[in-house]
């Protein structure tokens, strides 16, 4: 029987050393795989939830998001769906991740985009939880100033004054016709900044209109009042303070052409009383000509409303209307 044949020495040292070298070669590799793969994960989950808002996707574009968000009621389909046909994201680019200093989980994704012919450079902040890459949340908008009326952005009531959106362009609208909204269109070009445009209320055109179409009304009806009280928030009383005992029923109120004019012109402002009040200084709706019949120490006569030198008796001026847009009746209210 033949006895088998042994490596040489020399054939032996090369295969050890080729082993050696693949083991070497496969750690560096792998070392280098893996410390490759979370910034390739970080910059794919951008890639991914950007493309997924420039086309309107928003639900996939929502699961790239971290933590649980309070309010997420805009970010639909239907609300970015909105904001695409108006302006639309293009000409996304993504760069590749850079890991942030100090920490395992988190990588700085350099970006730029065109939004309504804006171009946005940017850094977008991915975390990994649980071996998973999220983007960080898009910023709030800003609707504490509208929480009096009902409002919608893009279409779409928001379940509360700090929703969260995706970069894009939104309007802000309220179904009270008598009121609009300032500042209420917004766009959102950087997610990492907050959005510093906040809308607030103001009187609408149709606002303007009804507010002085109702108080004319109401003060031409005092006006033609003969009673002490017309309803427009400047009684007379029953006796002044010099002594003349004022007759009831025998009031007479008017205004000449220039103090009509004043009435006739009368601008609300919103605010002053209340987030949804509409309301006028007496001022603006100018002085009152009255006269009235009045007796005193037996003798009966004709009494008028003067200016004093130390202020106005009570019939010179209108009281101050306001009304409440929220109010079905749009009552005016006199003070």
């Amino acid at each position: 029987m033949g006895s088998s044949a042994k490596p040489k020495p020399a054939k032996l040292i090369i295969i050890i050393v080729s082993i050696i070298l693949a083991l070497i070669v496969g750690t560096v590799l792998a070392i280098t795989l893996l410390g490759g793969s979370n910034e390739k994960k970080a910059k794919q989950t951008v890639e991914d939830y950007l493309t997924a808002i420039s086309q309107g996707d928003a639900d996939k574009a929502r699961s790239y998001l971290l933590g649980s968000l309070l309010d997420t009621s805009l970010l639909t389909n239907e609300v970015l769906k909105d904001s695409n046909e108006r302006a639309p994201m293009t000409n996304v680019a993504v760069e590749d991740a850079q890991q942030v200093t100090g920490s395992d989980t988190q990588y700085q994704v350099p970006v730029s985009y065109t939004i309504d012919d804006t171009t946005t450079r940017t850094k977008l902040l991915v975390t990994f939880s649980s071996g998973n890459p999220f983007v960080d949340a898009p910023p709030t908008m800003p609707l504490s100033l509208l929480d009096d009326v009902e409002v919608r952005v893009n279409g779409v009531s928001p379940d509360s004054d700090s929703p969260y959106v995706f970069p894009g362009n939104y309007t802000i609208t309220t179904d009270n016709e008598y009121l609009m909204i300032k500042d209420g269109e917004i766009e959102v070009y950087d997610p990492t900044e907050p959005i510093l445009d906040v809308p607030t209320l103001d009187v609408s055109e149709a606002g303007t209109q009804m507010f002085r179409e109702k108080v004319i009304a109401a003060a031409q009806e005092c006006l033609a009042s003969n009673r002490l009280d017309s309803g427009c928030g400047e009684p007379l009383p029953a006796t002044w303070e010099s002594g003349e005992t004022l007759d009831e029923g025998t009031v007479k109120r008017s205004q000449n052409a220039t103090e009509a004019a004043k009435l006739q012109s009368v601008s609300p402002t919103l605010g002053l009383k209340g987030a949804t009040i509409l309301s006028a200084s007496y001022a603006e709706l100018g002085t009152i000509d009255t006269t009235v019949g009045c007796r005193k120490d037996g003798q009966h006569g004709e009494c008028t409303v003067h200016k004093t030198l130390f202020g106005v008796e009570t019939g010179w001026y209108f009281g101050s209307p306001s009304i409440d847009v929220t109010d079905p009746d749009l009552k005016v209210k006199w003070e």
